[in-house]
């Protein structure tokens, strides 16, 4: 892997997302039209760039995006067309011949790489800008003569002879090597000039700015990246009501460009499916820590970080305001508030302004940009009400703008409490998941963290006791950790016989790729990762 690549700065890219609206890349204005869905490749791109949200940044993910699509992907146009041949026809050899660079062919062929740019390259340029042709076959011998300096230059052999000599060269294993290596050399770089410069698309172009020789099809190659780790990032999440809720409303308010607030309590994974919607999809949607603190500077270094943006001690307030609203008038990204309740001042007196929620109203609400205010019910009113009373401030301003407040759920299905702990124990027989249920629920508090505590300290249980994957005993002695008020009932459960093997439980339903409309360019849309266990009795 190359030295660390610098990560993409969102305001380069915001430039770049500006002019094509502008229409000053009309090529690129049309790619992207006719695949909405690249423009949430760059912010996913800007996304992993940083390496506290991808560790190792850009050259590293570059590294293992190549690992993962070496096999099915990587390839100039004409070697993903032909497929996974093991040796390839003439015609297929010369089509590829001609979409290697000059430099490639060299390594491929040394110091013979004239004789085959002269034989099946005719017409078109050698690496010293002349045209080169055959000009006649006698017997066993080749003919070329060279315009640039008007020698004639020979080579023994016939034309048949030298067909084969290709085939043994250019092979689908000396091809596909040879796309590794630049790809593993260059591709960071190129990731990056996709992002920053204005005029480099996704797409084959023969000016040389789109999509690299070596990586023809990485537009499509990018694009299901994305969707097969977000897939495998929502089967970490139990597929329960709450989280339902949570994750189509987030779509739908990015899909809108309308502000809604979810309000529910903190006891059955809201949190958790906002998380894990934002880190499924950073391209279309990022995740704010909204600071408990009256200052507008702190949360817009909040917002900043959460968007990339760099953010110094040198940054007043006035810069890193607009450098902000700069980035989210050209992103299709949805801002989620977690915390909503803190957009509200903590500390004031009769003439305070609420001045960040001024600034979340004009900035964001009114600019048509998506947002999101996560809360509970015993935050966000009360904190309302305290304001409305002390200042008389019209709240009304703010709250008739939300589309919907969407109320989760006051309690969890018996099948969504299994669902919760399946995840989490996905090996645990169904009486065993009862049982670890009934206990947490017994306690009466927040029973999503409490199951994910449980499954940390099991885990650590099992790794004392010399055990990879923890056993019932690991589970149970976890329990007596952290559940404080274990109840006397356990006295008279019934017995559970051990099974000998552990029981897979069924899957989960995973969301789906979200969907986009492609009917007009305006409407382009753009690893906190849980282990799991098996466990073993």
């Amino acid at each position: 892997m190359k030295e660390r690549m610098q990560p993409i700065r969102p305001e380069l890219l915001a430039v770049k997302m500006e002019k094509i609206m502008n229409f000053e890349q009309p090529k690129l204005f049309d790619e992207f039209s006719a695949e909405p869905r690249l423009v949430e490749a760059l912010w996913f791109l800007q996304y992993v760039s940083l390496p506290q949200n991808y560790a190792g940044g850009l050259s590293k993910f570059a590294a293992d995006f190549i690992s993962q699509t070496a096999g099915d992907t990587l390839g100039t146009a004409h070697v993903l067309k032909a497929g996974g041949v093991a040796r390839y026809e003439v015609g297929d050899a010369v089509t590829i011949l001609h979409e290697l660079p000059q430099w490639q062919r060299s390594k491929l062929f040394g110091d013979d790489a004239w004789i085959f740019e002269n034989a099946f390259r005719r017409g078109s340029r050698d690496h010293k800008g002349g045209r080169v042709r055959v000009t006649k076959e006698s017997g066993s011998r080749l003919y070329w003569k060279d315009p640039s300096d008007g020698e004639e230059e020979t080579w023994e052999g016939s034309r048949r002879g030298l067909e084969q000599r290709l085939l043994a060269q250019l092979t689908p294993a000396a091809v596909r090597e040879l796309c590794c290596e630049a790809a593993r050399e260059e591709l960071s770089e190129y990731l990056k000039q996709v992002c920053e410069s204005p005029h480099i698309g996704f797409r084959r172009s023969e000016l040389g700015n789109g999509a690299p020789w070596y990586f023809a099809s990485i537009a499509n190659a990018l694009l299901q990246f994305m969707e097969r780790r977000s897939e495998a990032m929502r089967a970490t999440l139990a597929d329960t009501e709450v989280t339902r809720l949570v994750l189509r409303w987030m779509d739908k308010a990015r899909r809108m460009k309308r502000p809604i607030m979810i309000s529910g309590n903190s006891r059955f994974g809201k949190t958790e499916a906002v998380k894990l919607f934002s880190a499924m999809n950073p391209g279309a949607c990022r995740l704010i820590e909204t600071p408990a603190t009256n200052a507008i500077g702190d949360l817009l270094r909040e917002v900043a970080k959460s968007l990339g943006i760099e953010v110094g001690p040198q940054n007043s307030g006035r810069e890193l305001r607009e450098r902000i609203d700069y980035v989210l008038r050209f992103s299709p990204l949805l801002l989620c508030f977690d915390e909503a309740q803190f957009i509200i001042p903590v500390a004031y007196s009769r003439n305070t302004a609420p001045a960040r929620l001024n600034w979340v109203r004009r900035s964001v609400i009114d600019r048509n940009i998506a947002a999101v205010f996560i809360c509970t019910p015993q935050s966000y009113p009360p904190a309302k009400k305290r304001f409305e009373k002390a200042t008389g401030f019209a709240m009304e301003q703010f709250d008739e703008r939300l589309l919907k407040t969407v109320e989760l759920p006051k309690e969890l299905s018996e099948a969504d409490l299994l669902a919760v702990a399946r995840i989490h124990f996905p090996g645990l027989r169904d009486e065993y998941l009862h049982f670890v249920v009934d206990e947490v629920l017994a306690t009466e508090r927040n029973f999503v963290s409490d199951i994910e505590k449980i499954t940390t300290l099991a885990k650590d249980n099992a790794s004392e006791n010399g055990r990879k994957v923890p056993i019932l005993d690991d589970v149970k002695a976890a329990m007596a950790d952290v559940l404080p008020t274990r109840n006397a009932r356990r006295e008279t459960q019934p017995q559970i016989e051990p099974s000998a093997k552990p029981v897979q439980p069924p899957c989960t339903a995973s969301a789906g790729p979200m969907q986009t409309d492609r009917n007009t360019f305006s409407n382009f849309r753009p690893e906190n990762r849980r282990e799991t266990v098996v466990l073993q009795t």
